[in-house]
């Protein structure tokens, strides 16, 4: 069975790339372009693993992460939060506090360090 991951972005031209990237490895993607959608597709389809953008329409990123660590389905779905605005480290310590959230990347990072962190936490098909 395929993995699953969840990609939650309004950035089209950035969700696009990792989309085509990871689909290399075999898996699944879900899209979602607010916070609303993710959590809904996450909690209807309970993917491996998801990239959360920081800032997006309806819900920011954090509001989506505490959503999905309160909910019990969601709360053990490893997440990588992505953005592609500068971020303190105010910004990174308030992620931090969320159980589930793995790592914090910036946009511009290469695919291949983010196959690396995809790798690490489940693995490739």
């Amino acid at each position: 069975m395929k993995k699953k991951i969840l990609l939650i972005d309004d950035n089209e031209e950035f969700k696009d790339m990792l989309f085509e990237y990871l689909k290399m490895y075999g898996f699944e993607i879900l899209s979602a372009e607010n916070g609303d959608k993710g959590i809904s597709l996450a909690i209807e389809n309970i993917p491996d693993l998801i990239f959360l953008d920081v800032s997006m329409p309806s819900k920011t990123g954090i509001e989506v992460l505490k959503e999905l660590q309160n909910n019990e389905s969601t709360k053990e779905i490893p997440v990588i939060v992505i953005t592609g605005t500068h971020f303190d480290t105010d910004t990174l310590d308030i992620y931090k506090k969320e159980k589930n959230m793995k790592c914090f990347m910036h946009k511009n990072i290469e695919l291949d360090i983010i196959g690396e962190k995809v790798k690490e936490l489940i693995g490739f098909n």
